[in-house]
């Protein structure tokens, strides 16, 4: 599916993947074409990251590294820099409602809020089943002194 072929023709035959902005499948497709082109220079700077001239883990650094230590020109990183920013900006999530980034201290009081009915609703299930064992031992002890008498 990443790379460009037969089964990923199939597949998107009928989705809508013109590249323009807000249609995610046409910059997902525009992402995969370029993964495709830039596959030698990640595989250059992966190898570069095994000699030691790259040290950083996270491609936005390692393709200024690379420019520095001569692993790639100028045309290529700013070329790798534009390709790493697309496909940030196509994973980046911003689909969260506005209360989930709220301060720190909000947090731990709402899900004591949310916690509380179902603390009390378990204590009231706790106290059910020991009266009802209470009552079931009351009666076993009455048909004992029953029978005795």
């Amino acid at each position: 599916m990443t790379r460009s072929g037969e089964a990923r023709e199939r597949l998107s035959r009928q989705a809508y993947t013109t590249l323009e902005p807000g249609n995610p499948l046409g910059l997902l497709q525009e992402a995969l074409e370029l993964s495709e082109k830039f596959a030698p220079a990640e595989k250059r700077l992966r190898q570069a990251q095994r000699e030691g001239l790259i040290r950083s883990d996270y491609l936005g650094e390692q393709i200024d590294e690379a420019e520095q230590a001569g692993v790639i020109g100028k045309k290529e990183a700013d070329e790798l820099r534009d390709y790493h920013e697309k496909v940030r900006e196509l994973l980046s999530v911003d689909d969260f409602a506005p209360g989930e980034f709220s301060r720190v201290n909000e947090a731990p009081k709402r899900e004591a809020e949310k916690a509380a009915p179902l603390a009390a609703m378990r204590k009231t299930a706790v106290k059910t089943k020991v009266k009802k064992k209470t009552s079931t031992k009351k009666k076993t002890a009455r048909k004992k002194k029953t029978k005795t008498s």
